[in-house]
């Protein structure tokens, strides 16, 4: 089945396969005390500005190195800036999963399952927030519904007597 976890739905996808999470941003490799995910005033700020429509102060974000020839890198490249805030991360990674984006601390901010039949991939970022941005971001999205498509319409062929 096609997945794509966005923040949290990424830290599930790692935990229901078995992985761990880092509990909070003291528990992220060294340096990463000092993440996007620590900076809950300018988040306050931001989500402020969102509900009452007036100009938005620009969003934390934070540089990821991506792993080559990974699925995130035939959308992103091997290096990206992304959007985030969050206080928890990916620790150990789940069965069938793989990192393959990183922040410049180690703390993982993307996994997926390489060899898998169906598109499966968690960001740790605001992926729902940046394809408005940017087409690659867009792109991810055009990705996962066009294999949830193909995944249906296999599914369908085989119920046809």
């Amino acid at each position: 089945m096609p997945v794509l976890g966005v923040c949290r739905g990424s830290q599930i996808l790692n935990v229901a396969l078995g992985g761990t999470l880092h509990g909070d941003l003291e528990e992220f490799p060294e340096g990463g005390a000092d993440h996007p995910g620590a900076k809950w005033d300018e988040w306050r700020a931001l989500v402020t500005a969102t509900l009452e429509g007036i100009e938005r102060p620009p969003h934390p974000s934070h540089p990821v190195d991506v792993k080559p020839g990974s699925l995130l890198a035939s959308h992103l490249g091997e290096r990206y800036e992304v959007d985030s805030y969050h206080h928890q991360a990916v620790k150990d990674v789940g069965t069938g999963l793989e990192a393959v984006a990183w922040a410049p601390h180690g703390t993982i901010e993307a996994v997926e399952m390489p060899g898998s039949a169906a598109f499966v991939l968690g960001v740790q970022w605001e992926l729902h927030e940046e394809w408005q941005d940017d087409e690659r971001m867009l792109g991810i999205w055009e990705a996962f519904v066009a294999d949830t498509r193909r995944r249906m319409e296999e599914r369908d062929q085989v119920r046809v007597p």
